[in-house]
This record gives structure tokens, sequence and C-alpha cells, in this order.
């Protein structure tokens, strides 16, 4: 089994993303205007990467903010 990683890029945006403030940052420079407006004023914070819906769905994430 060989440890390459299948997608160097999905790793560095985890890591990346890890970091609220800066995932907040990042996130207002590349979004487009009409959506950095919904945006809070507040550092995105981050929560749990799975959950259950109401339909007992699971859902996963590589990073999750509320």
């Amino acid at each position: 089994m060989s440890n390459d990683i299948a997608h160097p890029h999905d790793h560095f945006l985890k890591e990346l993303l890890s970091y609220p403030e800066q995932a907040g940052t990042l996130l207002r420079e590349r979004l487009p205007a009409a959506v950095v407006k919904c945006l809070s004023t507040r550092p995105p914070k981050l929560v749990p990467d799975s959950f259950v819906d109401e339909e007992l769905r699971d859902h996963l994430s590589d990073r999750l903010f509320e």
C-alpha cells in the first residue's frame, strides 16, 4: 500500500481550514461579494465534521463551520 496522498490539495485545504479566523479571511477574499455580504462578521466556529440529520442520514465533511 502506498503512502502517497491521492489528492494533496485535500490535505492542504483541510489543514488551512483548521484555523477558523484564517478560514473566514480566505472565504471573504475568494467568495463573490454577494455571498460575502451574507456572512457574519464574527469568525466562523469550527463544529464536529460529522452529524446525523433529521432523517437519520449520516453526513461527513472535511471541515464544517457554524
